[in-house]
């Protein structure tokens, strides 16, 4: 299982209820204007952004580090956002790719040891 936090506002949250299926990315190194694109609010976030359909119909964004098709199991409150809690039915991993971390503001390629 997985959990997402939305801000109650978000026009994600609203496509996202029990029973719905969605993947949950992690981004790699080199895709941080994908990752800011989709820190704003509105609009067509995948207007610009290389994705193909999965076998699940859910987008699926090009060159990710790892992407986990999901389905919502519940949405719980958590003060000003809600709680999407989901069960993974597959996980796609590419080995070679490093993930993208954001820390202190930043974002940077997550360190492997």
């Amino acid at each position: 299982m997985v959990l997402v936090c939305f801000d109650q506002e978000s026009n994600t949250l609203k496509e996202l209820p029990p029973g719905a299926r969605f993947a949950l990315h992690v981004l790699a190194e080199g895709q941080e204007a994908i990752a800011m694109a989709f820190a704003g609010k509105g609009g067509d976030k995948l207007k610009d952004v290389p994705w193909r359909d999965a076998m699940r119909e859910v987008p699926h964004i090009d060159g990710c580090a790892v992407v986990l098709d999901c389905t919502v199991a519940d949405v719980l409150p958590g003060g000003d956002h809600r709680i999407v809690t989901a069960l993974v039915a597959q996980a796609d991993v590419a080995g070679e790719r490093t993930p993208l971390l954001y820390h202190r503001r930043r974002m940077a390629a997550m360190p492997t040891s």
